[in-house]
């Protein structure tokens, strides 16, 4: 009786841990694996009607290897004024490079180069699972690299604007490289580990914190990174790379306090944070209110940089 009753409570465990590890995995699956959103002939369409205004035309299309097995999926806005100044703007999670083209205007006034592109696992780059800034940060430093090779503007004259996982992207690309003119992060996340445990109970329920220790290990074993080097906050800590935070007050989705906690670890003399009170969520303060948030970059870039291409409206 003993023997049955230890064998029917062991086999009880192992039923338990079989199915908090399959649930794990599910949850793991969205987070590295999450359904993207496709590249239509409409996006294309909506994306360059935002450019027509402007005078700005289409982009060429190219495929930047960022690696023996990731080609991105890139746009490249050949600006003929030549102001030798370069951008890579970075579009958020389970978006496209089309996304971003509301960000162009600005940067194409001062004679930018401009380059847009499909994360990896995104758009039309190749299939890859999503690391949250981990690999990322390689692409967007091998873009960089295209554009300053195409156009030889230096890398020092070349910036990096991101919103959300692209915010979060481009604040982790200082570990690879210190020789940028500066970094945009609009609605970017502190680690990996506070945003997907706040969205995974926001989404879910409260129960989800049951599972978030065991789908944040499988998605790193699956893969193949280790999540506490997925932290801008840690990263841009004594920094010299100038670093423009631009966040939401009414943000929900990511709060205002991961750009203040961000900004309390940047080096002081070389970062600014502006928290937007205009009423709008996630990612939307350029679209609620483009004049003053093309104003805040501009005297960001005068502050920090100084000579950027050609001023806007000079």
């Amino acid at each position: 009786m003993k023997k049955s009753l230890l064998f029917l409570f062991f086999g009880f465990d192992v039923l338990l841990i079989l199915a908090y590890v399959g649930a794990s995995a599910y949850f793991a699956d969205l987070l590295v694996a999450g359904a993207v959103q496709p590249v239509t002939a409409e996006l294309v369409a909506d994306a360059q009607g935002r450019l027509d205004p402007f005078g700005i035309p289409a982009p060429e299309n190219v495929a930047i290897p960022a690696t023996a097995e990731i080609d991105l999926a890139s746009y490249f806005y050949d600006n003929p004024a030549n102001g030798n100044c370069g951008m890579v703007i970075l579009h958020g999670y389970t978006g496209s490079g089309h996304n971003m083209t509301g960000f162009i205007p600005m940067f194409w006034a001062r004679g930018c180069e401009i380059i847009t592109y499909d994360a990896r696992g995104h758009g039309n780059s190749s299939a890859a699972l999503h690391t949250f800034g981990y690999y990322e940060r390689e692409d967007a430093s091998a873009v960089v690299d295209w554009l300053s090779e195409r156009t030889g503007v230096p890398a020092s004259n070349i910036g990096l604007l991101g919103v959300s996982y692209g915010a979060a992207t481009s604040l982790q690309t200082l570990a690879l490289r210190d020789d940028l003119a500066f970094v945009i992060a609009d609605s970017a996340y502190q680690d990996y580990e506070t945003i997907v445990s706040y969205q995974g109970v926001a989404q879910y329920g409260e129960w989800l914190n049951l599972l978030v220790w065991g789908a944040i290990n499988v998605a790193e074993l699956r893969a193949d990174f280790e999540m506490d080097d997925v932290s801008p906050m840690n990263i841009v800590g004594g920094k010299q790379t100038p670093v423009l935070l631009i966040h939401a007050k009414e943000d929900s989705f990511t709060f205002a306090s991961h750009s203040e906690a961000i900004f309390a670890n940047a080096n002081p003399d070389r970062a600014e944070l502006h928290i937007t009170d205009w009423g709008n969520d996630h990612g939307a303060s350029r679209v609620t209110d483009p004049e003053a948030y093309e104003a805040i970059v501009g005297e960001f870039i005068a502050t920090h940089v100084g000579e950027f291409g050609q001023p806007a409206g000079r």
